[in-house]
């Protein structure tokens, strides 16, 4: 496939050894045109399916920084609802874990489409345009609700003992959840361990499409990038000055 700049530079300038008419029968028949033309579309591809933001933490809001080009990372599949979490660090990506996983499961990312934030339908025409697939993760085959619409573990667990053990491993959460929200995690690296707790417990006994449940994830996902990623504070003025 030849692009527009193919030809120009073949008209303009000696790339090629001589200056080409500018026409694409005569660059078809040119094989560094082709050779060079093909490379440009198989960068221009690789990009597209290998491109990752990279993100930098600023005051408790996810601000993009740049682009990488990560191929392992590309192995992993889709869900609306992954069970890994990527952070960004200075000259790495990290995953994370966000559920247990058992042997044999798939390590699943996400591309940009989260059961909690969008309907179904625009999940499914999003990634299709850009991804060219049809979503059929869990959360798209039983059209799981959106955050505002999630039950709460009151209604999903079905024992009293297991709502008993629900509330008793929640009573921490939203003390962390205020230490978060004021950015003051990075002397505690111990939540995160206290928050795998809490989602180990509900995990077990009510279903992922849970209204706490998710509150959780999203609080242990802002933990790992205050802890572990790219973080930028802008430092405060000496008023004394």
């Amino acid at each position: 496939m030849l692009k527009d700049a193919d030809r120009s530079d073949a008209q303009h300038t000696n790339i090629f050894g001589t200056k080409l008419p500018g026409n694409f029968k005569a660059l078809a028949k040119n094989d560094n045109a082709i050779f060079l033309g093909g490379l440009m579309l198989r960068h221009h591809q690789i990009i597209s399916i290998n491109n990752h933001l990279t993100y930098e933490e600023q005051y408790l809001s996810e601000e993009v920084c740049g682009n990488a080009i990560l191929p392992f990372c590309s192995l992993f599949n889709h869900s609306c609802n992954p069970n890994v979490f990527r952070v960004s660090r200075s000259q790495h990506t990290v995953l994370y874990t966000l559920y247990p996983i058992r042997k044999g499961e798939q390590l699943l990312d996400n591309y940009g489409c989260h059961f909690t934030m969008q309907p179904k339908l625009d999940r499914q025409n999003m990634l299709l345009q850009q991804y060219y697939f049809t979503c059929k993760c869990v959360p798209c085959q039983e059209n799981w609700p959106l955050l505002p619409d999630l039950k709460s573990f009151e209604t999903l667990a079905i024992s009293a003992n297991d709502k008993k053990m629900i509330r008793s491993v929640l009573k921490k959460f939203y003390t962390y959840l205020n230490m978060v929200e004021e950015g003051d995690v990075l002397d505690k690296p111990y939540i995160i361990e206290d928050l795998l707790t809490m989602i180990r417990v509900m995990y077990d006994r009510v279903p992922i499409a849970c209204q706490e449940m998710s509150n959780v994830v999203k609080t242990l996902k802002q933990v790992y990038a205050l802890l572990y990623g790219n973080s930028f504070i802008l430092p405060t003025q000496n008023q004394n000055k």
